[in-house]
């Protein structure tokens, strides 16, 4: 029997994919747009159990945490606020790629597919 994908999975794609919506209702431009239909794709895709789009996103979540990083320490001598934001979506992508490598849940999902 095919098991559902774990709550926090689906959480995930669904918070990602209301912030690209967001984004594009707000200052509408082709690269946004292009955007959420590949990140609505893979999402798809993600909670029917594909490892490799698990995968994909996760490889994708430690470069946007990477890149984050990389603008906290750029960003805090002239703008700590700045700094911090951009510091806590870097943590916050880094803990959702090891969610997606590492969780039970998610592994089990995707045995299940």
């Amino acid at each position: 029997m095919k098991r559902h994908p774990p709550l926090l999975l689906i959480a995930i794609v669904v918070i990602y994919l209301l912030l690209e919506i967001a984004l594009l209702v707000t200052q509408p431009e082709l690269a946004k747009a292009v955007r959420l239909s590949i990140a609505g794709v893979l999402g798809f895709f993600m909670l029917r159990g594909n490892s490799v789009a698990i995968f994909i996103w996760a490889a994708l979540s430690v470069l946007t945490a990477m890149y984050g990083i990389a603008w906290f320490f750029r960003t805090i001598d002239t703008n700590p606020q700045t700094a911090l934001v951009s510091g806590l979506f870097a943590a916050l992508a880094l803990v959702q790629a090891l969610y997606l490598v590492l969780s039970r849940s998610v592994r089990a999902h995707i045995a299940s597919a």
